[in-house]
């Protein structure tokens, strides 16, 4: 019954790892960019996650692909990059979900698949934390860096830097931040799992 407990409990902090960090993936909130019209004091958001943009006037929105956004060879690549590890990230976990409740599927024994959770789940992770890194260290900074240089998106509007007021707040940063917590409290009940399957197996063998 208790190592039921630890495999049911692991599996849910896992599960709600892979759809935090889905949600994050996939909602505009990496950086929102708001600029001023004119010199009066309505604005349009540049919305950006980490798979398509969107630039809102008000309810209005207009959305495209990332690689799109800003035509250059170093943004493209970096967004390549970000994708890719995120797509990993959460892709790893799901394997985690899939090793601990359909152990019995696969043909080696249930310890040795709790093992690949505790090193898949660790991996997963870490890819996501460094995502989150690179993204705030790298890619936002290159974000700001091509529209104050520029001053224009792909979708055709025009500002000089002094419109660009202070960034809001990243919701989507928060959002897979959090899924990390989870996703290392899952990794931390992997290894609980674990031991106590390793205790069990002793028992037996004794």
């Amino acid at each position: 019954m208790a190592t039921m407990l630890k495999e049911n409990s692991t599996f849910m902090s896992l599960l709600a790892t892979s759809g935090l960090w889905l949600t994050a993936m996939f909602t505009p909130g990496w950086t929102i960019i708001p600029v001023s019209i004119g010199n009066t004091s309505r604005t349009f958001d540049f919305q950006i996650s980490l798979i398509y943009y969107r630039v809102c006037y008000g309810k209005n929105c207009v959305s495209g692909l990332n690689k799109n956004m800003i035509e250059t060879s170093e943004i493209t690549e970096a967004w390549t990059e970000l994708q890719f590890e995120g797509f990993a990230a959460l892709a790893l976990c799901l394997v985690c979900c899939g090793f601990v409740k359909r152990a019995d599927r696969w043909s080696c024994d249930i310890k040795s698949k709790a093992l690949y959770v505790i090193v898949l789940s660790a991996i997963a992770v870490l890819a996501e934390i460094t995502l989150i890194l690179r993204f705030n260290t790298h890619m936002k900074p290159l974000l700001l860096k091509y529209v104050t240089m520029e001053g224009k998106f792909a979708v055709g509007s025009s500002y000089s830097e002094h419109n660009l007021v202070e960034l809001k707040n990243s919701y989507s940063v928060v959002i897979a931040g959090i899924g990390c917590l989870t996703g290392a409290f899952g990794w931390i009940l992997s290894i609980v799992y674990y031991s106590s399957l390793k205790r069990i197996t002793q028992t037996d063998d004794v």
